[in-house]
């Protein structure tokens, strides 16, 4: 897993996955997560874009903190903190093939929510308390916790700098305990250490291009744009697991 291809391979993942996450707020697990999984083993692509991603969007975060809706913020993170602990069963029980598979229904899945222009901007305090249940699973199975909050979020019809900061901060919240769990059950190895060091510089790469980029694509054009991309890199992972080729491990 540390060979130069593969860690050539990565660092241009993130910086892709980086520069969609600044420009839009969401997207770096939905993107790197697939696409990782071609390149490495399955469970070390959902460790890895825990962790990788914890740095941007801690970044993000801490950026535009004052712009975060706590109240909406809390009750997805106490619904997540409920799904995470099914989220890390299914990943202990899973083989890599059907991992990879996982992640990238969840990728089509999420895409598919996402072309959805559904308004629940009344809806109830449930609908955060269960899309943070399902995040929370997830985050700690598949490692592709951003669908069922940017739905609720974008149903909700939050404007774009509230969008970006309450979605980045229940996004840093959970990697933080999701690392702290996959450490206590040994799910991060010294490869995974070895590769996350060698990605660092595509992090800061990648997020200072998406930020260039926010103000200079029109929001709906770079949302067409997105999807597809997203679409890509979820059939990426699919079509080989499909074929019965996990990612390298």
């Amino acid at each position: 897993m540390t060979d130069p291809t593969t860690l050539a391979t990565a660092a241009l993942v993130v910086a892709f996955a980086s520069m969609l996450q600044q420009a839009t707020g969401f997207g770096f697990a939905l993107a790197a997560t697939p696409l990782l999984a071609l390149t490495v083993d399955a469970h070390a692509a959902v460790v890895l874009a825990l962790m990788i991603g914890f740095l941007g969007t801690a970044w993000q975060a801490v950026d535009g903190r004052r712009a975060c809706v706590w109240p909406v913020a809390r009750r997805m993170l106490l619904g997540a903190s409920v799904g995470m602990v099914a989220g890390v069963v299914l990943f202990r029980l899973a083989d890599a093939r059907t991992l990879q598979l996982l992640i990238g229904v969840a990728g089509l899945a999420a895409v598919a929510v996402l072309a959805r222009g559904i308004n629940l901007q009344h809806a109830g305090r449930r609908l955060d308390y269960g899309s943070g249940l399902l995040s929370g699973a997830l985050t700690t199975s598949v490692g592709t916790n951003g669908p069922p909050l940017v739905f609720t979020l974008t149903a909700r019809h939050f404007p774009p700098a509230a969008f970006r900061a309450t979605l980045t901060t229940i996004f840093t919240l959970l990697d933080l305990i999701s690392i702290a769990v996959f450490t206590v059950v040994g799910a991060i190895t010294p490869d995974i250490l070895v590769v996350l060091g060698w990605t660092l510089p595509s992090v800061v790469i990648g997020g200072a291009l998406g930020v260039r980029l926010r103000p200079h694509l029109p929001p709906e054009r770079f949302r067409k744009v997105t999807l597809a991309l997203l679409t890509a890199t979820a059939l990426a992972a699919l079509i080989p697991a499909l074929l019965g080729r996990a990612g390298a491990a």
